[in-house]
């Protein structure tokens, strides 16, 4: 057990650490070339976002999960919303014009209205379209005894613990305004309209009695981009709205990009192929702080709790327990999350309202497990601090589930088995998708919780209350959130309370401090839940809340990472890049024939509007092509008589606005009947090397044998440096010391040349002379990167050793 522990981080460790060396290998072989060469935004009005997975549900009445919220924020909009550059989160209008009103009895809210917002089939925003989505609600509630599809997964967050909806009904008070008419007094119904299911969809768009079907459905709302198209497991694509009230955002399109494979999503910013990331691995914070072109940013603790449910109807009570005081904690924050995440002590983590941290949650303490392992009958006699004995026997085995493709919950499948085994527990894999995980989590599509025994899941606030995290996750009135199954009357039996007093359970307890409006009884009830879940009946092992971290390309501006997690990309822009200009052909292999037609094409950054293109000869111009066309990247060019033939020409192409940005192509060939046989060609050096001065090296070539014999010259940048022999027999090698007083660079070549017909010659590849004091270290742009990813996997390999003898103990 404990070798195969070992052995999966360590492949895990080795495959990052070659992975992205790799990666950084190749980026310097071309910083030889090009040393301004770093990551960057493949284009200005384009953002790419990477995620592990899409949507589950489209429909905002419906969807529940983080991957589909993400797309919907961008698409559809609520009256509030939270100001996610305020560290505090505060409620702003959005839809609405203002904040709304409460009367005497808390159970009215009025709400005035913005105008002149549209949607994006062009129907108008107004107290009309309000209504017409909570008669909807009202609808995915079945309310109305009419929904013969299905109540919505989210219900719960609509109603009061008993079954009645939040809302009555609201009405249009003609006036641009609308008043929600409440069943009674609700403390944070505010709150609940930034939820997504209280967003607001097209009433012309949207089906009134049947929900979106994300596969094939469209959202129309008033947000800041369109929803496109979704391909399932590849892509989400969004289109700017022009027309929105806020100002058209700057981006003119999103694409958020899907891909399950944690290291190849990770490497995919490295890569430049995406701009944002959400959720960066841990392994890789470090790559990400070091590589030029990539911000890591650190926002504020998140409010997203992290936990090992138990399934409370087939795992009792004493065995959760158990549990709980089995598993290593300080392995999970330390070697895991590599030190990026706290110690959850409360199912409501800090930043929320009455959060509570101070009791005493459970840490590793294999003495107590194994005493309650006994305390059912299981390991009676055993020692119970030695391992070994635990270690041979299963008392119990229990599955675990989780989406693949998290890398950290595939990782505590391994932590779990080495852990829970140590206390005569054996777990068995049943990871999935991501789409699976969910529906048998909220028993959707014929999937039901009861095939979840242990399983890891996160759950992030819809709304900014306790409320938000108690309620969904912990209440017996309906399936819900409830994954584990808790009911606090059949808790407080098994441990002995009195079910039937409020302050001995946790569904009383929660159902009073939904409408309890006194601020300090409200705290109190809270802190008694706290209390109970984390010290008492412990429903789940209650693991860490993450600290945030988001990567992006250093030209993205206007992000916003906050606490709750929410994505909010309207704001975003990408910095100017600098203009520049790259010949694609003519290049060296080209050989043009007078009066034939060819393409000349280039490519381009920034915003060069027009360009010209002259030709050049032997080192100095020749003519102008084009005084100034369109920077459409390609120019058809017939070749002109009267052009001597030769090897030497080459094309310049500059922007018509600013002439000092330009660029050269390679030398090409004009002829006029037949073009040159290419007799020389120099083999050595060839591709990237680097010669020390004072070193001995053969300059090698291959040649026709009509040639006697040859010059060999040395140049530096395309300028003639020294004459290395005026003439030598051409029996294709020369052996060469590097002189010193060469100037350091990578940017020399060799030209060798027939003495009695100087127009046949060829040049070799570029190559490094470099000074015998320094290395190739410091000659390699980033090598210090490359270094760096070698040590991140030899430091992995040490502290897994380390861990591996902790293990065996």
């Amino acid at each position: 057990m404990e070798k195969k522990y070992k052995f999966k981080l360590l492949i895990i460790s080795l495959f990052i650490s070659f992975l992205f060396s790799f990666n950084n290998i190749t980026q310097n072989n071309n910083n030889l070339r090009d040393p301004n060469l770093v990551v960057s935004a493949a284009s200005t009005n384009t953002l790419v976002v990477g995620t592990m997975y899409g949507p589950v549900d489209l429909d905002p009445i419906v969807a529940w999960d983080s991957a589909s919220i993400d797309v919907i924020d961008q698409v559809v909009e609520g009256l509030f919303a939270y100001d996610l550059g305020d560290p505090s989160l505060a409620l702003i209008p959005r839809l609405a014009s203002a904040m709304g009103t409460w009367n005497l009895d808390a159970d009215e809210y009025t709400v005035p209205l913005r105008t002149g917002v549209k949607f994006h089939d062009g129907t108008n925003f107004n107290a009309a379209a309000v209504v017409t989505h909570w008669d909807r609600m009202e609808w995915a509630l079945n309310t109305t005894g009419s929904n013969s599809v299905g109540v919505t997964q989210v219900a719960e967050l609509y109603e009061f613990p008993d079954g009645t909806p939040i809302v009555d009904h609201v009405t249009d008070n003609g006036d641009d305004s609308v008043t929600f008419f409440l069943n009674g007094p609700y403390v944070p119904f505010v709150a609940l309209l930034c939820f997504s299911a209280s967003y607001i969809l097209s009433p012309t768009a949207t089906p009134a009695d049947d929900y979106i079907v994300t596969a094939t459905g469209d959202i129309v709302g008033t947000g800041p981009f369109k929803y496109i198209s979704y391909e399932a497991g590849v892509e989400v694509l969004f289109d700017t709205f022009d027309d929105y009230w806020g100002g058209r955002a700057i981006l003119d399109h999103i694409v958020l990009s899907e891909i399950v494979d944690a290291n190849a999503r990770n490497a995919a910013l490295l890569s430049g192929d995406i701009d944002l990331l959400l959720d960066p691995m841990d392994a890789m914070l470090q790559v990400y702080n070091f590589t030029t072109g990539i911000t890591l940013e650190q926002g504020p603790q998140q409010t997203v709790t992290q936990y090992l449910g138990m399934n409370n109807n087939h795992i009792n009570r004493t065995f959760r327990e158990a549990i709980s005081y089995a598993i290593d904690y300080d392995y999970i924050l330390d070697e895991l999350r590599g030190g990026n995440a706290k110690r959850m002590k409360s199912p409501i983590p800090m930043g929320i309202l009455y959060a509570d941290d101070t009791n005493n949650v459970a840490i590793l303490n294999l003495t107590h497990a194994r005493m309650l392992m006994q305390s059912m009958g299981w390991g009676l006699g055993y020692n119970v601090s030695a391992d070994s004995e635990w270690e041979a026997v299963t008392f119990k085995t229990f599955n675990y589930t989780y989406n693949i493709g998290n890398d950290f919950r595939e990782n505590m499948l391994v932590l779990l088995q080495d852990n829970l085994g140590k206390i005569g527990i054996a777990v068995t894999d049943a990871g999935g998708t991501w789409g699976d995980f969910i529906y048998s989590l909220y028993e959707i599509g014929g999937r039901t919780r009861d095939h979840l025994e242990l399983y890891f899941i996160g759950w992030g606030p819809d709304y900014n209350d306790p409320s938000n995290f108690i309620n969904p996750l912990f209440t017996n009135r309906s399936i819900a959130s409830n994954g584990a199954d808790y009911n606090g009357y059949l808790a407080a039996i098994e441990d002995g309370r009195d079910p039937f007093d409020q302050n001995d359970n946790v569904q009383l307890l929660m159902e009073a401090a939904m409408s309890e409006t006194n601020a300090v009884t409200r705290e109190a009830l809270y802190a008694r839940i706290q209390e109970l879940l984390t010290t008492r009946d412990f429903p789940w092992a209650f693991c860490y809340v993450s600290k945030s971290f988001r990567a992006y390309v250093d030209s993205m501006t206007g992000y916003d990472l906050n606490p709750m997690g929410r994505e909010w990309w309207y704001p975003i822009s990408f910095a100017s890049i600098a203009d520049s200009l790259s010949i694609t052909t003519p290049d060296s292999s080209s050989s043009w024939k007078i009066d034939t037609i060819h393409s000349i094409t280039w490519t381009s950054t920034g915003s060069i509007a027009n360009v010209m293109i002259d030709l050049y000869w032997k080192g100095t111009f020749n003519t102008t092509i084009s005084a100034s066309i369109p920077n459409n990247g390609s120019y058809s060019w017939t070749i002109p008589s009267g052009l001597d033939d030769s090897t030497l020409y080459y094309i310049k192409i500059s922007d018509v606005s600013n002439p000092s940005t330009y660029d050269y192509s390679d030398y090409f060939e004009i002829y006029t009947l037949f073009p040159s046989a290419d007799p020389i060609t120099v083999t050595n050096p060839s591709g990237i090397v680097a010669w020390e001065i004072g070193s001995i090296h053969s300059i090698t070539w291959t040649s026709t044998s009509s040639i006697v014999n040859v010059k060999i010259e040395l140049y530096i940048s395309g300028i003639l440096d020294s004459v290395l022999t005026s003439g030598t027999p051409n029996d294709g090698e020369i052996s060469w010391t590097i002189p010193s007083g060469l100037v350091i660079s990578t940017q020399y070549q060799i030209k060798i040349t027939d003495v009695s017909n100087s127009s046949t010659y060829d040049f070799s590849d570029y190559f490094g002379i470099i000074n015998p004091a320094t290395t190739l270290v410091e000659e390699i742009p980033g090598y210090n990167i490359y270094l760096l990813y070698m040590m991140i996997g030899i430091i992995s390999v040490v502290l897994i050793k380390k861990k591996y003898k902790h293990l065996k103990k």
